[in-house]
C-alpha cells in the first residue's frame, strides 16, 4: 500500500507538473518577446522575427491546442481523484481487515 500511495504522489506530482508546464511558457515567451522588441538596438531582421513568433503565439490554432491540453488536463486532474477515492476506499477496507477478530469458543 506504501507503494502504491508513493506512486500516487508521482503521478500527481507529473500530472501538475506538466500541466504547470504545458500553460506558462508561452506567456513567458509573449511577454520576453515584448521586451525584446523595445530595444532601439535590434535589426529588423531580428525585429521582424520576433514579430512572427508573437504571431504564431496568439494564432487561432495554437490557442485551440492550448484550450485541448486544458481539457486532457482537467480530464486527468478528475481520472486521479477517482484514483485517490479508490486508495482512500482501500484503506478503510485494510483497517477493517486489521481490526477484524475471529472469536473461537
Amino acid at each position: 500500500m506504501i507503494a502504491m500511495a508513493g506512486g500516487e504522489r508521482l503521478k500527481t506530482s507529473f500530472i501538475n507538473n506538466m500541466s504547470h508546464e504545458m500553460r506558462h511558457p508561452l506567456n513567458d515567451i509573449l511577454g520576453l518577446s515584448h521586451d525584446i522588441l523595445k530595444s532601439e538596438e535590434l535589426s529588423q531582421k531580428l525585429r521582424d522575427d520576433v514579430n512572427m513568433m508573437q504571431t504564431i503565439i496568439k494564432s487561432k490554432e495554437l490557442q485551440e491546442k492550448n484550450k485541448d491540453i486544458r481539457m486532457h488536463n482537467e480530464i486527468l486532474k478528475k481520472k486521479i481523484e477517482t484514483f485517490k477515492l479508490k486508495i482512500e476506499e482501500l484503506k478503510k477496507e485494510k483497517e477493517k481487515l486489521a481490526n477484524f477478530k475471529i472469536e473461537v469458543s
